[in-house]
């Protein structure tokens, strides 16, 4: 495997934020089904809609 944890995770936020499917929401914060609330949402069904995007940042080495 190439590339660091870092670089990976890095690619991640990039297009999870690229893709519109990071929301911050801190006057109304998300309650999970676990009932932690938390004012930032990642919303991983868009990653799908975004084929070109989704899978080369989900590898190690970003091809």
């Amino acid at each position: 495997m190439t590339g660091s944890l870092e670089a990976v995770a890095g690619r991640v936020a990039a297009v999870l934020l690229e893709i519109g499917a990071v929301a911050f929401t801190p006057d109304a914060p998300v309650t999970f089904r676990s009932g932690l609330r938390s004012p930032v949402y990642i919303d991983n069904r868009r990653l799908p809609f975004w084929p070109a995007r989704g899978p080369p940042s989900l590898t190690a080495s970003g091809k």
